[in-house]
């Protein structure tokens, strides 16, 4: 396994993820793709359900 000597959790979005103060790019959460996603039509036929039995 490899060892990090300093690891930083990913809790400024704006300090960690943007290049600039102008980048407007958000980021890809749930909400966002969900939204992003809402108009999208698929093809039922073409989504694999995986079915796990307990």
């Amino acid at each position: 396994m490899e060892l990090s000597t300093y690891v930083v959790s990913f809790t400024d979005e704006d300090k960690q993820y943007k290049r600039s103060d102008t980048d407007k790019v958000k980021s890809a959460t749930a909400e966002v793709l969900f939204q992003a996603n809402q108009g999208i039509d698929f093809q039922p036929e073409l989504v694999h359900h995986q079915h796990h039995n307990p």
